[in-house]
């Protein structure tokens, strides 16, 4: 095995070369490919319409993080929650934000000038002429209009309208703009704008979308992401034919996130204020009775001012008493969550979180997130998400969990609740010494301080959250509005020219490989010899006009090539893959060529499934054939033999049409004692064998002769074909057998290159 890898390497360093010389043969069909694809390289050029990347870049905040507004009672984490990049992207890539987008810039209206017949420029502000779609139109319309417009020196103007399948639903000519056309989709207008050039011919096409179709091509067209994943921030990418229309585009995008992000700062900050008004209403009530307690209790006691002790005890007692209302207002806010918790009512809302329990204040705060996380996310995600379902399953094993840690964290309170009754109450027994009427006085008068605190406090965080509504600030902080890169988008003119100067170079070798894969015949002796092991000794042409003189030159080289194999040749069989693949043809004329090489020959005919060689040459049909020899019915076969009337100095035996069981009779044993005879007379045998379909009868004739030549039929004989020829002698053993190809058509030429 190791001796043949050498053997291979050098045959497949001969097929490269020999393919590589074939290509540099053709150098000038190169050149040509190389000179087309770089003129369309340039039209692709001057038709392509040059694009930039146009940007924007937004990071997203969270205003709640940042506000004063709601610190107490942990409220502020009731109400926001911190933003998320991820959940902002999906926002600002919606449906919904397009459309909006779309109708705000018409969008929707899409003007191309036809400069010539390569030439193509889309017009955003700058179309000379504008459409007017009737009302409500866009909003119904779920395809597309094209308008064909064209506009002669004198303004007369011809249009014509296809629908969304390229089907022509309205034509009209030499109209005068401005001007209205009723189509069947209803009536547009059709003007011109400051823009139009009188005295000069105009073409131009005009598509019209539906709102919803123009949202989806630009929801195609808009890239958003977020180029970091450790800052929050999104680009937002267009890639524009004109910058001035791309910037706009960008920018209005951008605005249309920002205004979406404000109307819902707004609505969360109303609904802080609306909770303060209704708490506010409460506590100013509660003040107002106690104030009316206040001076009451003054009038009917008689009470002008208290004691110094009365003072400092109250002042103790009135310590404890804030420690115990804040113990207490703890625990009612923790009992209020719990509630919240509990309400299926509530079941969506976020809840507030206690400021002393640090546990269930994280868990919370989590719930929160969690929550508003879910309010987001339905704004985009239809019924059934995948995600969606996740955030549910999480928000209610957080809710388990959320019951057991307020339940520990309420029983926690109530403890400390009822230690701080237990110091009031011993304060409460010192007190018993003062006088009852100053101590409900001082009693009274601390309610009505503490109530008044937190009056005064709800009225500044309503104030707050008025400023709020109006002063209502955007999830996303611009921080670079629109820009357009300097460099255009994607390959430079001269990268696209040396890019179809490269396909040029590889579609000239490329097209040889193809048809060369794509043939299922030869055309040359070369090709043949790629495809088998067996000697091919030649290729006979296509002689024009056929020219007796350079067919037998021809036929003469390959009669030498046979004779000159260093053995003594004399019996030649010749046969075909198919009847009608120029056996007979090659075997007559290899018969006429060792006659004219002076040597004495006879052209067996043992075709008996088909003989055609009576037709191909004059024969008297009265003599016997050879069938008759095999048959044991004739003692010499010098009987048969016809002298060739064309005086080409051979002579023949004409095969019998029709004969039975031409098999058995070639198996026979007489078929040797035939060729014997005919050695005893001439010097060389020449047989027409049938074709190589009838196995038995080659298998035969194989055996009585010195030479078996296969016919190839250049153009004509399949691929197949030859690889079951080459099977038949491999499988058979047959020997000194040899190939030739006939019918070589010459090579086509483009530029004087064959090919």
């Amino acid at each position: 095995m190791d001796n043949n890898k050498p053997t291979e390497s050098k045959s497949l360093q001969t097929d490269l070369s020999d393919l590589l010389h074939s290509y540099i043969s053709k150098w000038p069909l190169f050149v040509v490919s190389i000179v087309i694809f770089t003129i369309l390289g340039a039209a692709f050029c001057y038709m392509r319409q040059t694009r930039f990347e146009v940007q924007a870049n937004v990071l997203i905040t969270d205003d709640d993080k940042e506000a004063d507004l709601m610190r107490m009672s942990g409220l502020a984490d009731f109400f926001s929650a911190s933003a998320s990049a991820d959940a902002e992207l999906e926002i600002i890539k919606s449906f919904t934000l397009y459309r909006n987008v779309v109708k705000e810039l018409g969008l929707n209206t899409k003007y191309v000038i036809r400069k010539n017949i390569l030439k193509r420029i889309e017009a955003f502000g700058d179309t000379p002429l504008r459409l007017t779609a009737p009302a409500e139109m866009a909003d119904t319309l779920n395809g597309h209009l094209h308008f064909k417009v064209r506009m002669n020196k004198d303004g007369e103007t011809s249009v014509k309208v296809y629908n969304v399948l390229n089907k022509k639903v309205f034509e009209t000519d030499d109209k005068k703009l401005p001007a209205t056309f009723k189509t069947p989709y209803g009536d547009f207008k059709l003007e011109t704008t400051p823009e139009y050039k009188a005295d000069k011919n105009l073409a131009m096409s005009i598509w019209f979308f539906g709102y919803d179709v123009a949202a989806e091509n630009l929801q195609k067209e808009v890239r958003c992401f977020t180029p970091s994943k450790k800052a929050d921030i999104i680009t937002v990418s267009y890639l524009a034919t004109n910058v001035v229309a791309g910037k706009r585009i960008v920018n209005e995008i951008v605005d249309e996130y920002n205004d979406r992000g404000i109307e819902q700062s707004r609505k969360k900050a109303r609904k802080i204020a609306d909770f303060i008004d209704n708490r506010l209403g409460a506590i100013a009530a509660d003040l107002a009775t106690t104030e009316s307690q206040v001076e009451q209790y003054k009038q009917k006691n008689n009470l002008t001012n208290l004691s110094a002790d009365a003072e400092y005890m109250m002042s103790k007692k009135s310590i404890l008493e804030g420690r115990l209302f804040e113990a207490e207002s703890e625990l009612a806010t923790l009992q209020l969550t719990r509630e919240m918790l509990n309400d299926p009512q509530s079941r969506n809302s976020m809840l507030p979180i206690p400021s002393s329990s640090e546990s269930a204040s994280k868990i919370i705060s989590e719930y929160n997130n969690l929550i508003l996380a879910r309010m987001q996310l339905e704004k985009t995600a239809k019924s059934g998400n995948h995600k969606l379902e996740q955030l549910n399953d999480r928000i209610d094993a957080l809710r388990r969990n959320l019951f057991i840690t307020l339940d520990k964290s309420i029983t926690t309170a109530k403890l400390h609740v009822s230690e701080i009754q237990s110091s009031n109450t011993e304060s409460q027994h010192r007190l018993s010494q003062i006088p009852r009427q100053e101590r409900e006085y001082i009693d009274i008068a601390r309610q009505q301080e503490i109530k008044q605190s937190l009056y005064v406090f709800m009225l500044r965080e309503q104030e707050q959250a008025n400023m709020r509504i109006a002063n209502a600030l955007p999830k996303g902080q611009i921080i670079d509005r629109a820009f357009a890169k300097t460099r255009p988008s994607g390959m430079g003119k001269a990268s696209i020219i040396l890019a179809f100067m490269f396909i040029g170079l590889c579609f000239v070798p490329v097209l040889l490989y193809v048809r060369d894969l794509l043939r299922n015949h030869v055309n040359s002796a070369d090709e043949l010899k790629k495809l088998t092991q067996l000697p091919v000794i030649g290729q006979i042409p296509i002689f024009k006009d056929d020219n007796y003189n350079l067919r037998t030159e021809e036929f003469v080289s390959v009669a030498t090539s046979l004779l000159f194999t260093g053995k003594d040749n004399r019996v030649f069989a010749v046969t075909a893959p198919e009847q009608g693949h120029g056996g007979t043809y090659t075997a007559t004329n290899i018969a006429n060529a060792f006659a004219a090489m002076g040597h004495s020959v006879v052209l067996l005919d043992l075709n008996f499934r088909h003989s055609s060689l009576s037709d191909t040459i004059s024969a008297t049909s009265s003599r016997p054939g050879p069938a008759k020899y095999l048959a044991g019915q004739l003692e010499d076969i010098c009987a048969a033999v016809t002298h060739n009337k064309s005086n080409t100095g051979y002579d023949i035996i004409v095969a019998e049409n029709n004969v039975p069981n031409p098999a058995l009779l070639l198996a026979s044993q007489n078929l040797k004692k035939l060729i014997e005879q005919l050695k005893a007379q001439y010097k060389y045998i020449v047989i027409d064998a049938p074709s190589a379909n009838f196995l038995s009868d080659i298998l035969s004739i194989a055996t009585i002769s010195d030479s078996n030549l296969l016919v190839i039929r250049a153009g004509i004989t399949t691929l197949s074909q030859i690889r079951k020829l080459n099977n038949l002698v491999r499988d058979n053993s047959i020997e000194n057998a040899e190939m030739i190809v006939d019918g070589v058509k010459p090579p086509k030429k483009f530029l004087g290159i064959s090919f």
